[in-house]
This record gives structure tokens, sequence and C-alpha cells, in this order.
């Protein structure tokens, strides 16, 4: 071949080259690729702040013992709240939970309301006063849907509450039953003293949270009453958050638009026509030049 033919042959592979790599990274993700990008900048299933320790919805937790309060968010039950200082989150294959049952299921009527789950139990520090007394704890429950709280009806939810703490033969005192607003609804308020066992005389406190596709309960146990820090922290903290499962579209703006893609090749076939243009006529002068020689 000549070699200003082969010249003009490997510019023009060239040009078509780059005209194809910058429409290439200008042009939007596939979808498969997108979706990989997407799961890989998700936050896990659940996760600490920056100032807090990173957790694991499968059951792995963090030793680390934290100062000051921390978020907390499980994105798959949609919701969230901050963790007091000083406790952290017991791993259930390796640490028994003292609260592992709640009074939600006794008011939940929709789906769900067998098999309650619960979520993730937090302990905190033990007082230094009573080493023999068992630390506080405080579990997170989700299961089924229920309608909302009546205030007229506290007598009713009430004598259902004493009617399960009987028949789970559970010795307690000053048991009252009222309504408290827990991330913007009522929720139904259960607190009692424990009278016998090894945490005989801490308070038991239970918030069930009918939510907007589940219901939510907060047990705490320990010294601290309803306004104790701890509990009002993670109480006012305590919202819920959209499921991941189904994601809003994107604003119009943050839309990618096919325009760009199709501005980079017509310009780059422009530029590639004219390049291939001044090559013919470049190789014609040529080969014109060598006929006139011989």
């Amino acid at each position: 071949m000549n070699p200003s033919a082969r010249t003009a042959a490997l510019a023009l592979l060239a040009a078509c080259a780059i005209t194809s790599a910058a429409a290439e990274s200008n042009a939007p993700p596939a979808p498969a690729k997108q979706a990989e990008q997407s799961a890989k900048s998700a936050p896990d299933a659940e996760a600490a702040s920056k100032t807090g320790a990173p957790e694991n919805q499968a059951g792995g937790t963090s030793k680390r013992i934290f100062d000051h309060p921390r978020d907390y968010t499980h994105t798959s039950a949609g919701f969230g709240f901050k963790i007091p200082p000083f406790y952290r989150s017991l791993d259930p294959a390796k640490e028994q939970p003292r609260i592992a049952q709640g009074l939600a299921p006794l008011f939940v009527t929709g789906p769900g309301a067998i098999g309650r789950a619960t979520l993730r139990n937090f302990r905190g520090p033990a007082d230094p006063k009573q080493p023999e007394k068992p630390a506080p704890e405080f579990r997170v429950a989700s299961g089924g849907t229920m309608g909302a709280f009546d205030a007229g009806k506290l007598e009713a939810y009430r004598s259902t509450v004493e009617t399960h703490l009987k028949a789970m033969n559970i010795a307690y005192e000053d048991l009252d039953v009222a309504l408290r607003d827990v991330a913007g609804g009522s929720a139904l308020r259960v607190a009692y003293q424990v009278a016998a066992g090894p945490v005989a005389g801490d308070r038991f406190l239970a918030f069930v949270v009918p939510g907007p596709d589940r219901s939510f309960e907060l047990d705490f146990e320990g010294p601290q009453g309803e306004d104790g820090a701890d509990v009002q922290l993670v109480l006012s903290t305590f919202k819920f958050q959209k499921s991941p499962s189904k994601p809003a579209p994107p604003p119009e703006e943050e839309r990618v638009s096919p325009w760009p893609r199709v501005a980079w090749w017509t310009g780059g076939c422009f530029a590639a026509g004219v390049l291939l243009h001044l090559l013919y006529r470049l190789v014609m002068r040529l080969a014109g030049r060598k006929t006139e020689a011989a």
C-alpha cells in the first residue's frame, strides 16, 4: 500500500475512535451498569452517621462505645433514630437480650400480626453503684399494620395489657396507659414498674407506633422513666423513612438529555468527513505528482 494512503487510513481510524470515545463518555450509563452503581453508592440497610459506628443488618455489630449520640437508619424497614450515648447494638447470635417480646401484637390487626420481628436490641452502660444489676436496654420491633389509637379507648387498652401481663406471669406495679406523640402521630404508651426479678424496681416502657405501611414498637427497660434523657432522645428523633425499593424518579433537570450525545456524533461525523476529504485530496495530489514524474 502507498505510504501516503496508509497514513490517510490510520488518521481516519484515529478520528473515528476519538469521536466514538467522546460520544460514549457523554452517554448515560446502561441500565444494568446504572443499577450496579446505585447499589454501590446506596447506604447499607443499617448504617451510622460519620460520628457513629457502622452497623450490619445481618447481625454483625460494633463493640465500640461512643460518648455522643449517633444516627441509626434501617432503610429496609423504613425508620431511623439517634442511639443514646454509651449504648451499643447487641449481636443476637452471641448475646441474649432481655427484651424479646412486646405489646404491639395485642393491637396489630393487619398483615404481619403473627411473627413480629425484633429489628435490633441496644444495651446501655451498667450502673457502677450496682454492678450486679443488668444494664438498661431498649428494643425496636416491626410488624403488621394497625389503625390509629383512640383516646376514648384507653381503659380498654389498659384492660388488654393487664390481661396479657397476668397471662405471662409478669409481676408489675403502677401500670399506666396513655397516648404520646411519636414520629408525628399518636403512639400508645404503656408504662409499669417491674416488681420482681433481677431488674425489680426498673421501669418498663413500651411505645406502639402505627406507621404508614407497618407498625413499630419501642421498648425500654431500665432505671430511667419516660422523662429520662436516653428515652427522650430516641422518641424525639424516631422517624419514618421511605423504602428504597421504589425510588422516586429524578427531577426533570437531573434527567440525562439525549441531545448532547446527538451533537457529539453529528460534530464527530462532520469532522471525520472533512478530514477524509482533505486526505483524499492529498492522496490524489501525491498520485498525480508520481504520474507526472513517470
